[in-house]
Order: structure tokens, then sequence, then C-alpha cells
């Protein structure tokens, strides 16, 4: 009996294994490389995977089926802000629009062994935590052409620079890579607006907005502790440089998007006791002071106890547990905090009400880019367009900005995400699930912030309605709406009775 038992389970085996899918473990400890047979999961008896790799699996990875183009089969984090603890279960997020992996800190594992187990979307990984290290360098298309390259950047003392570096116009971002695979761990950029400020310290964050910068020969300095960077002319250093430090006193700075509709830094000026900086033009925003280090990171984040609203000749109190950032007016100002006593006074004088130009943009990894981007829509009688000819299979919200670039809300489904082609979708602002176009191709975009729909169609000019003919040439968007100033976009043309479509530059 035992050897019939044991014929048994072997050919049972064999069909488990044969029934089953391949799955892949796929990140920078392998550079991304995609069927990789050294990090190939084995199916188990009770139809679990299990993987026993031989090396250093560092943080940010993902498991897939050896290809990017099956969602179903993308298993990663529910968002950056979630670690996975070796030795504890961890709950896996499924789609294009799931996260890398990490682990805390910078921890990696050695031999690890994983559980994988796609019906019930976890992953158990065990092994000895060991120390990583990484490196940063700069990526993009410095000289100009559509290729990519990197920029290494140099540590000191826990800031990463580059100087006297000369670039085309162009576009780039920060890889965050391990040092022993070289492999990348996190695509770091802007938190806020995409053109750069030069001087100025501008917030970034994993997956955000790349960078855009005007050609020049700059000096760049990224602080990943207090994840901002600083791109400089040459020799000018930026307004995150510390002031001349006071011996036994610790350096202060004003850091909101008050400056530039950006997240960055002002330095603020010592004197007689008290940290200041003075006739500061600003805009309607938020900000904090931030108390640094002897190298310029972020030690404490200290904002305002109790009503955040800026009052001005009165001091506030700040402090550094359950505070808000402070919000203040645009108009002209000075601020002085004084340490000792823990408060900001602002004087000065308000400007006229600035009130928020609203625009949207489609924003995601449609636009036969790998990493998200935005491509603005155009307003006509209250519902915003894009019309797109190129787009690429992937996901995608609805980014609403102001007229410095800020991003004010986000909205994506109401549903599950699935963008059904011709019907008019249910966005929400709050815990959306990200559209997911299943097909590239060509399509027109049209978002009602009133009602807060969304449609997707297919751009092609037979769905154009209730364009008359004229006998002079008009143009009208893909909807029919008649526009009378044409700007960059694709258009539909009439003239003497015939209709074409065209695109204007």
């Amino acid at each position: 009996m035992k050897k019939i038992y044991s014929c048994m389970l072997a050919m049972s085996m064999m069909a488990l294994a044969a029934n089953a899918a391949d799955y892949y473990l796929i990140g920078g400890f392998n550079l991304w490389a995609l069927e990789d047979a050294k990090a190939k999961f084995e199916v188990v008896e009770d139809g679990t995977y299990e993987l026993k790799y031989n090396g250093t699996l560092t943080s940010g990875f993902k498991i897939n089926d050896g290809t990017w183009g099956n969602e179903a089969a993308n298993f990663g984090a529910a968002s950056d802000a979630v670690v996975l603890t070796p030795g504890e279960t961890f709950n896996l997020s499924v789609g294009g629009t799931s996260k890398n992996i990490k682990f805390a800190g910078d921890e990696s594992v050695s031999n690890p062994i994983l559980v994988f187990d796609p019906t019930a979307k976890t992953l158990l990984i065990t092994g000895s935590a060991v120390e990583a290290e990484y490196s940063y360098q700069l990526w993009g298309n410095f000289d100009g052409s559509t290729i990519w390259g990197g920029l290494e950047l140099t540590e000191n003392n826990g800031v990463w620079t580059a100087t006297d570096v000369e670039v085309t116009d162009c576009n780039f971002g920060i890889r965050k890579d391990d040092k022993s695979t070289g492999g990348q761990i996190d695509w770091i950029a802007s938190a806020g607006a995409a053109d750069v400020t030069v001087g100025t310290a501008m917030a970034c964050q994993v997956d955000g907005v790349n960078f855009v910068l005007a050609a020049g020969t700059y000096d760049f300095t990224f602080d990943p502790q207090g994840m901002t960077l600083t791109v400089a002319e040459v020799g000018q250093g930026g307004d995150n440089e510390d002031p001349d430090p006071v011996p036994g006193v610790t350096v202060y700075d004003l850091y909101g998007n008050i400056f530039t509709g950006s997240w960055g830094a002002k330095a603020m000026t010592y004197a007689d006791g008290k940290w200041v900086l003075e006739n500061a033009e600003v805009l309607k925003g938020n900000f904090g002071i931030r108390e640094l280090d002897e190298e310029g990171n972020q030690k404490t984040w200290l904002a305002a106890v109790g009503d955040p609203q800026v009052v001005l000749d009165e001091p506030m109190t700040v402090g550094a547990v359950d505070v808000n950032n402070f919000a203040i007016k645009n108009g002209n100002y000075t601020f002085t905090f004084d340490p000792e006593t823990m408060t900001l006074t602002v004087t000065g004088k308000e400007g006229e009400e600035i009130k928020d130009i609203i625009s949207y943009a489609i924003h995601g990894a449609i636009f036969g880019d790998p990493l998200w981007s935005s491509e603005a829509m155009v307003e006509s009688n209250g519902v915003w367009t894009l019309s797109a000819t190129d787009c690429v299979a992937g996901s995608f919200g609805i980014k609403e900005v102001n007229q410095f670039g800020s991003q004010l809300n986000w909205y994506a489904s109401a549903g599950d995400g699935e963008v059904q082609v011709g019907s008019a979708m249910e966005c929400t602002e709050i815990s959306g699930t990200n559209f997911t176009l299943s097909e590239g191709g060509a399509y027109i975009f049209s978002f009602n912030p009133a009602t807060k729909m969304l449609e997707v169609k297919e751009n092609s000019i037979d769905g154009v309605a209730g364009i008359e003919v004229a006998e002079e040439a008009v143009y009208y968007n893909l909807q029919g709406a008649r526009v009378e100033n044409p700007a960059a976009g694709v258009y539909v043309k009439v003239a003497a009775g015939k209709a074409e479509k065209v695109i204007v530059k």
C-alpha cells in the first residue's frame, strides 16, 4: 500500500505542477531580469509556491509571471509606506498600481526562503537580516536626446552631490541603487511641480514627477534623509545651505510651498538668539520650520500648536508633537522664530487675495513611459478634455492642480478601476482605485469636475457629432464643441463641407 500511496502522491504532484502558473521574483537584486531561472518559484503540495534564493535579497522587488503585461499576476505592496518584516506574513496588493515591496530601514535578507500564496495574496520571507548599502545617481536625457543615462553622485556625510555638470534641456530623476548589485531600488523625483527652481531645495518623493531642467551648468545636491534636491548654478549653492553657523546653536529654515508653489526651503539667519527670514514674498500656502543638524539634514519638524492660520504681529506657539503646518495668505513678510520660547512671529503686509486657478491633467503610465507622467487637459464649457493619439496599456488618474503646478486633488475610480470605453465612469477623491486602461490606442478623455464623471472614447473623427458644414475653415474639438482659438491638440477642421482631423502644434 505504501508503494501505491507514494505513486499516487507523485502523480498528484506532477499534475499540480503541470497546471500551476509560473511565478518569478523580480527586483533590483537581479537587475529586474524577467524570467530569472534563479528566482523562479516552485509549486508545493498545498498549492503555495516556494523559492529558496541563494544570495542577498534587497529592498525593492515584486512577484510576477515573467512579464509586465498581466496585471492579475503583478504582486507588490499596497503603498510605499508598507514594509515587510522577515518572519511575518505580508499581505500583497495586485495590479499595476501596486508598489515595490521593501524591508524596513536599510535591511536586506541573506539566503531567504520565500513562501508565496497567490490565492490568499500573502508572502512570508525567512532568513538572516543584513545591513544593505545604497547609492544614488541622477538619471535622465542630459544630452537632449531620447536616450537616458546616469550621472554618478558622490556621498559626503549623508549628502550626495555632483558638481559642475553641463546639461541641455532635459528631464531627469534620481535612482536609488543597491551597491552590491547595482540594481535599482527606487525612482525618486519631484513631490510637486516638475520644473526645477534653481537655488531652492525641492521636496522629492518615490515615484514623483520627473524634473524638467533648462540647459546650463549646475551643482546638484540630494539629501536622502530630508528627501530634498537642490540644483544651483555652479558655485552659488542654494537656499538650503546652512547660514553661517553659530557655535552651539542649531540651524533652522522655513520649508513649505509658499515660495514657488512646490515645497522648498528658505534659510533663516541667526541674530540675537533668534532666527529670521526678512522681507520674503510668499504665496498662499503652508509651511513649517525645519531644525537641521550640522550637515543640513532635518532633525525635527516644527509647526503650529493649535490653530495653524498665521496671525500677524502675534507670537504663535510652535511645537513638534500634535502640530499642524502653518497656513498663510500671500504677501510680503518677515518671519522670526525664537527657539527659547518656541514661538514664531510673522510681521508684514498681506497682498490681494490670490484665487487658485484650477486645471486638470491625466497622470499615469499610459503615455509610453514606464514612469508616470502628466498630459494637460483643455477646458470647454466646464468639461476638461485630453485627446491622446498614442496611449499604452496602464494605470492613471486625474490630477487637479493650481497655477503654480501644485497638486490640489487626485481623482480615481469609484469602482474597480477598469476603463469602460464609451461609458461615463464615476470618480472619487477619497480611497479611489486608479483607472486601468487595458489596451493601448488613441483615446479622448473627458472629465466633468462638477459631476465627477470621466468618459473615455476612442479617438476617431467618426465619433464627432453636431458639426455643421462651414464655407470657411472652422475648428472643433473631438466632442463637437467649436474652438475659436485652437491651442496645441487634436481637432476637427471643417471647410467647404469637408471634415478632416488635424493636429495643431
